[in-house]
């Protein structure tokens, strides 16, 4: 069972990366949860209690990013006012998501262990991580310079 886990947090992200739509983003999301089930040792019933308080919070977690505008690189601000307007909803928006993040760990508390709660900030980053080479991989992949990094 472990050794399938592995298997599936390893190969599904880079299949998902080929397949766009609803189909790829739940193969992410289960080989997400294979990937903190294996990183955080989790029983099962640690998993059925963790699981769906896990996507809960992640949810209102985007739910937080996708409010924030898509200008990182658009046209700089008009004025200094407008500037301090985008300065202001940039905290408020970082402080949502820590009160999210803050409910999600005291909720996580409930079912798992601190020392496995605390882990979970850096076994998300590992999973990020591990997602985006594979995806990277994918596509050099498809245009057949697996080799190159950057084409001349």
């Amino acid at each position: 069972m472990t050794k399938l886990l592995i298997a599936l947090a390893l190969l599904l992200p880079a299949a998902a990366a080929a397949q766009p739509g609803a189909a790829a983003l739940e193969r992410v999301r289960a080989a997400h949860e294979a990937f903190l089930i294996q990183e955080l040792e989790l029983t099962e019933a640690e998993q059925a209690a963790f699981l769906p308080i896990f996507w809960k919070y992640e949810e209102q977690l985007r739910a937080v990013r996708d409010d924030a505008p898509l200008r990182r690189r658009a046209e700089p601000p008009a004025t200094d006012a407008e500037a301090r307007r985008r300065i202001t909803e940039r905290y408020e928006r970082l402080q949502r998501a820590l009160d999210v993040r803050r409910a999600a760990d005291e909720a996580y508390l409930k079912v798992l262990p601190a020392r496995k709660v605390l882990r979970l900030p850096a076994v998300e980053a590992d999973f990020r991580r591990e997602l985006r080479s594979r995806v990277r991989d994918r596509i050099r992949e498809r245009r057949g310079d697996a080799g190159r990094r950057f084409r001349p």
